[in-house]
């Protein structure tokens, strides 16, 4: 972090800045490009990959596997916090939160829905995963 940091490198001179309002654009909040813009059926492919990754050895159906994804997906965009403070939030810190609150919520709410579905999100790493698969499938 040390090669980061601000470097003292002249003493009294100061900064000359341009009078003239300006203003800066914001970065995009939602990029594009790293999982490719390809118009393929995204949810198929997301829930295919999460399935060989974690489903391998739940016992439901393919289609009941992917109507809890889809179930939860859709329950993550009706939250009544989604639009406001995830899809319009231009803080990429307050938006992760967001997305978190929202996500854990959800969780919560489908714990009496499916049972062994709200088991597998007692380990970390399956419900960081699933959280990253569910952003990226609203986020396209």
């Amino acid at each position: 972090m040390s090669t980061y940091g601000i470097e003292r490198v002249r003493l009294n001179e100061s900064l000359l800045l341009d009078k003239d309002e300006t203003s800066l654009d914001p970065a995009n909040a939602n990029p594009r490009g790293a999982h490719g813009d390809d118009e393929t059926d995204a949810l198929d492919e997301i829930i295919r990959d999460f399935n060989d990754r974690w489903f391998a050895d739940w016992e439901a159906t393919p289609e009941d596997k992917r109507q809890v994804y889809e179930t939860f997906t859709q329950r993550i965009a009706d939250h009544p916090d989604y639009q406001q403070k995830y899809v319009d939030n231009l803080d990429p810190y307050t938006r992760e939160l967001a997305f978190k609150k929202i996500f854990d919520d959800v969780a919560l709410s489908m714990r009496k829905f499916q049972m062994e579905f709200a088991k597998r999100l007692m380990d970390d790493q399956f419900k960081q995963e699933f959280r990253n698969s569910t952003r990226r499938y609203l986020d396209r």
